[in-house]
């Protein structure tokens, strides 16, 4: 799914309902929606993947810590947006 997708699927919903994932796909946890990143992720054949933390060290990752290492600089990868549970 897209940011745009993901936009539309939304737009209906309440403006002020609470963003919940579940932890896994038989919905054995759930927990709020903590935080979402601009990152890059590649996958692996059997569909699930990795997920990098950019291919642009902008100045705010680099206060964050992260270092050139960190980066991802091969072709494969694709910019993804990355929902973070809090728990």
């Amino acid at each position: 799914m897209t940011v745009k997708e993901l936009i539309k699927e939304l737009k209906d919903y309440p403006q002020d309902a609470l963003v919940v994932m579940s932890t896994d796909e038989e919905g054995n946890g759930y927990s709020p929606l903590d935080a979402l990143n601009e990152e890059v992720y590649v996958a692996d054949p059997d569909g699930r993947g990795q997920v990098y933390v950019a291919r642009t060290l902008t100045p705010e990752l680099k206060e964050q810590g992260y270092t050139e290492e960190d980066r991802y600089d091969e072709d494969d990868g694709q910019d993804a947006v990355v929902l973070w549970p809090m728990n």
